[in-house]
């Protein structure tokens, strides 16, 4: 699925955008940002927070269209600034006010991604990204992939998002 035109904040007010694809099962969630945005003067990708949404085990009910992000996942990224308030475990804690930060590039051609492991197979149809203030670093393309039986399955490709 291939999506186009979507539109970051361009004020301080920081919105969540949510990318819907049809349903995938699998245990890791990859984000693969291809085309980074500019950031203070650099190239990096930089969130406040991820979400995954899908079906939820709780006990003997299945909760559909829950965040399957919890501080159980185990979070991967290429690169982590680690400083200046920006760090990775920051992508799932559920606070707004903190975020990550890639290491930052004098270019946007390269790649940086974020990758989270739910240890079991989980249902997924949408993933949220929250911008950084004002969008700096949000990627302008990117592809959201889920690892289905071993192989990475390109749930959804987002290109030209300003």
């Amino acid at each position: 699925m291939n999506e186009t035109g979507y539109k970051v904040a361009t004020d301080d007010v920081v919105t969540a955008y949510s990318f819907k694809f049809p349903e995938t099962i699998g245990n890791k969630i990859r984000i693969n940002a291809t085309d980074m945005n500019i950031a203070d003067g650099e190239y990096a990708l930089q969130l406040m927070e991820v979400a995954a949404y899908g079906e939820r085990a709780v006990g003997d009910y299945a909760l559909p269209n829950a965040n399957i992000v919890s501080s159980s996942v185990l979070l991967s990224t290429s690169t982590s600034l680690e400083d200046y308030g920006y760090y990775k475990e920051y992508l799932i804690d559920t606070d707004v006010e903190t975020g990550y930060s890639t290491e930052e590039y004098d270019s946007s051609d390269h790649e940086e991604w974020i990758e989270l492991d739910f240890r079991r197979a989980m249902k997924v149809s949408e993933v949220q990204l929250k911008p950084a203030w004002s969008g700096y670093g949000f990627p302008e393309d990117f592809s959201i992939q889920v690892l289905e039986d071993g192989s990475w399955v390109t749930a959804l490709t987002v290109e030209g998002h300003e």
